[in-house]
């Protein structure tokens, strides 16, 4: 298999090439609770992050080990929740760990909401993975195609002697998908994906993708001077605003630009829209998609999580270079009682 150049993929293009990849499930969720309302009618959230492992037990496409996203490449020594793991070693080991080597691609996926998958595709990124993909509709289409499913957990480190490097042009002996109107679950005794080789996950690190507090600190002092730059605020507007907010305050980082992740979505089907629209939806927030320019372009969100939908929006037109991803993002900035902030839609 060659290495695929456009880092979304379809589920018809899983199925074709599932023998030639490793996958990762993602499945989990961002669950929020009410906690007060003031007399301004300013709603306080609570976030929890969960991974549903569980979930995982009951079905998941053949192949697939488990990733999870609350604990798995996170360095779990900050404070803040979910922060990227930026040792390239120990990000290396847990990947390896997980089947995942950079010697072959390796489709992430989650429930089918795309919140999840450009996280970890993120991630891999950041470390130079050479071809980590995301797969539009997660495991939602997959099912509802009637795609097999798989109750068995793989053994990563378990070499297949059929299966080839990717990069160097060979295959692996492929069989065709079932195609079935129900999902055909295979039981433990019969999960052909299950045995994966592990080459090794060689990482170099990249850290002009991964924006701290002290870098948009930076921004906002040459965006006042003039540069060129754009910060987008992958959040909801009523959180953009303020009127809802999930930290000690709400509002947003000065200068933001709000683009909600599920503006990139299509409503009537949950997937990715064309990237055509997805190119006017940024060129209305003034990012310049000409990919003639130099414009440097931060995303953030309230976890450096859904923000990442739009990094791998950005990398698809060609700017993804020019992206960093502010990790701490809201729970960070919005619990710094000196950092600027602005509520409403200024």
């Amino acid at each position: 298999m060659q290495g695929q150049s456009d880092p979304v993929v379809s589920t018809a293009w899983l199925a074709e090439h599932i023998q030639d990849v490793a996958i990762l499930d993602v499945r989990g969720t961002v669950k929020t609770q009410l906690r007060s309302t003031n007399l301004q009618g300013c709603r306080l959230e609570m976030s929890e992050y969960i991974a549903d492992y569980d979930t995982y037990l009951e079905g998941h496409i053949p192949g697939a080990t488990f990733f999870d996203w609350t604990k798995d490449g996170v360095d779990e020594d900050q404070d803040i929740p979910v922060q990227l793991q930026t040792d390239s070693d120990t990000f290396a080991a847990e990947m390896e760990a997980k089947g995942v080597g950079t010697d072959r691609p390796v489709v992430v996926y989650d429930s089918g909401n795309g919140l999840l998958a450009p996280r970890i595709w993120w991630c891999l990124m950041y470390h130079s993975h050479p071809a980590p993909l995301v797969l539009d509709g997660g495991y939602a289409k997959w099912v509802e195609e009637g795609r097999p499913t798989d109750l068995a957990e793989p053994c990563p480190l378990t070499a297949s002697p059929d299966l080839q490097q990717w990069h160097t042009g060979c295959k692996t002996p492929q069989q065709p998908m079932p195609q079935a109107q129900e999902p055909t679950v295979l039981s433990q005794d019969a999960h052909p994906q299950s045995q994966r080789v592990c080459a090794g996950f060689e990482p170099k690190a990249q850290p002009h993708k991964r924006a701290t507090c002290s870098d948009m600190l930076k921004a906002l002092d040459a965006q006042k001077h003039g540069s060129d730059l754009v910060i987008l605020d992958a959040r909801g507007r009523e959180q953009y605003t303020g009127q809802v907010k999930r930290a000690e305050r709400g509002g947003h980082i000065p200068g933001a630009v709000n683009i909600s992740r599920k503006s990139l979505l299509d409503k009537s089907t949950g997937l990715l829209r064309p990237l055509q629209d997805q190119r006017e939806v940024f060129q209305q927030a003034g990012v310049d998609c000409s990919g003639k320019g130099s414009q440097q372009i931060y995303t953030y969100c309230n976890g450096g999580v859904a923000s990442c939908s739009l990094a791998l929006a950005l990398h698809r037109l060609g700017l993804g270079d020019q992206t960093a991803n502010y990790d701490g993002s809201w729970n960070e900035w919005g619990n710094e009682l000196q950092l600027p902030v602005v509520t409403g839609d200024a």
